[in-house]
C-alpha cells in the first residue's frame, strides 16, 4: 500500500505543502475556498497526518501521562478512569505506566513521557526525596502529584487526609477497650503508609497506651507479606493482639487469610479495621469498619486540576488539595469490657 504524503495532497489540491499544513494545523488563515479544496483532497486520498510531526509544530500532543505503582491495583485503575473521563471530554488521551514501586522504573517512565511531549504527568510517586522529580519540574515538565506527596516539592498535589483518618480509626478501637493493637503497615518509605503509621502512633500515645514492638509489622508490600505477618502475630496466643489495624486495603485479603488459618473469627476472636475498602468488601462478612474514600472521585478532581494547569500554564503552582475521607462503620470491632 502506497503511503500518501503531504506532498501528494498539495499536488492534487494545487497548493503548496505549507498551505496543506496550515489547513491541518489551523495556525494560519487561508481562504474558505482553499480550505475546502484541501480538506476534500485529504478525504479523497485518505491522508492521515503524522501526529508526532504535527505536535512538534503546534507544541501540543493532547496526551497526559500517568505513573502509578501498580496498574493492577483497583484503587489506581478507578482513579485513572476518573481522570480519563474528565480529560477525554477536552480531547486528551491518557497514557499509563507502572513503576512497581521502584524508583528507577519511575524515572524511566518520567523520561519516556517527557520524550513523548505529554502535556502533563499525573504521578503517584514511590520517592520521598524531591531532587529527582524537581529535576523534571525545572525542565518544564508539568507534574501533578496524586495520592502520595513529597515534602518541599514545588508543584500541585492531591492527597487523602491520611494522618487524621488513621488517628480516628485507631481511636475507634481504643474507645472499644482495645490496648493490644497490632498494625500491618506497608512500605514505610511511601508517603501514604508513613502518614497512616504516624496517625496510628499519635492516637496510641495520646491515650497512654504502651505499644509493644512485636505488634508493629511494617514493610508489608504484598498480600503474602501481610499473611505471613498475621501468622507471626497470632502464633503465640499469650501475646497475640485483641485487634489488628491494616493500613492498606490491598493487604486486607492476606490479613483475613491469616486470621482464618487459626480458625479465628472477626470480631468474636479478634477485631479488625482497615484503611480503605477491598474491591470485594461487599462480599466480606462481617463488614469491616474502614476508612472509606472514592478513588474514582479523586480521579475526577485530579483531572480537573490537570486541565486547569494546562489551560492556564500553571507549571509551578504549589497547591496541596486535601481530600476528606470518612469512616464507614461495620461490625468488625468487639467491645472489650
Amino acid at each position: 500500500m502506497v503511503k500518501i504524503t503531504v506532498k501528494d495532497v498539495a499536488k492534487k489540491a494545487d497548493v503548496s505543502t505549507a498551505t496543506v499544513s496550515r489547513v491541518i494545523n489551523g495556525d494560519y488563515p487561508v481562504s474558505d475556498e482553499v480550505r475546502e479544496r484541501v480538506l476534500s483532497v485529504i478525504k479523497e486520498l485518505n491522508y492521515i497526518p503524522n501526529a508526532v510531526a504535527r505536535s512538534l509544530k503546534v507544541k501540543k500532543t493532547n496526551t497526559i501521562g500517568m505513573v502509578v505503582p501498580d496498574i493492577s491495583n483497583p484503587y489506581f485503575m478507578k482513579m485513572a478512569k476518573g481522570i480519563e473521563v474528565v480529560v477525554s471530554n477536552s480531547g486528551y488521551s491518557l497514557l499509563m505506566g507502572s513503576s512497581h514501586d521502584n524508583i528507577e522504573n519511575e524515572l524511566e517512565l518520567l523520561e519516556l513521557f517527557e520524550e513523548r511531549r505529554v502535556e502533563a504527568i499525573v504521578l503517584a510517586t514511590c520517592q520521598n526525596e524531591k531532587d529527582n522529580v524537581e529535576d523534571f519540574l525545572q525542565k518544564g515538565v508539568n507534574i501533578v502529584l496524586v495520592d502520595r506527596n513529597i515534602e518541599g516539592i514545588k508543584t500541585s498535589s492531591i492527597i487523602l487526609n491520611n494522618f487524621e483518618a488513621s488517628y480516628s480509626i485507631t481511636e475507634k478501637l481504643i474507645r472499644k477497650g482495645h490496648k493490644e493493637i497490632a498494625i500491618i503497615n506497608g512500605n514505610p518509605n511511601i508517603y501514604t503508609e508513613k502518614e497512616r503509621y504516624e496517625g496510628f502512633l499519635k492516637a496510641v500515645k495520646d491515650n497512654n497506651i504502651i505499644l509493644k514492638d512485636e505488634l508493629i509489622l511494617r514493610n508489608s508490600i504484598s498480600k503474602e507479606n501481610a499473611f505471613e505477618g498475621v501468622i507471626k502475630l497470632l502464633k503465640n496466643k499469650d501475646k497475640s493482639p485483641t485487634a489488628i489495624y491494616c493500613t492498606n486495603h490491598y493487604l486486607q485479603e492476606g490479613v483475613l487469610l491469616g486470621i482464618k488459618k487459626f480458625n479465628m473469627r472477626v470480631p468474636e476472636d479478634i477485631s479488625l479495621v482497615c484503611f480503605g475498602e477491598s474491591s470485594i468488601h461487599k462480599l466480606i462478612n462481617p463488614k469491616i469498619t474502614s476508612v472509606s474514600y472514592d478513588s474514582y472521585r479523586l480521579g475526577i478532581k485530579c483531572g480537573d486540576i490537570v486541565l486547569d494547569k494546562i489551560n492556564r500554564n500553571l507549571k509551578n503552582e504549589e497547591i496541596e488539595y486535601i481530600v476528606d475521607v470518612e469512616i464507614k462503620e461495620g461490625n468488625s470491632i468487639k467491645e472489650i469490657v
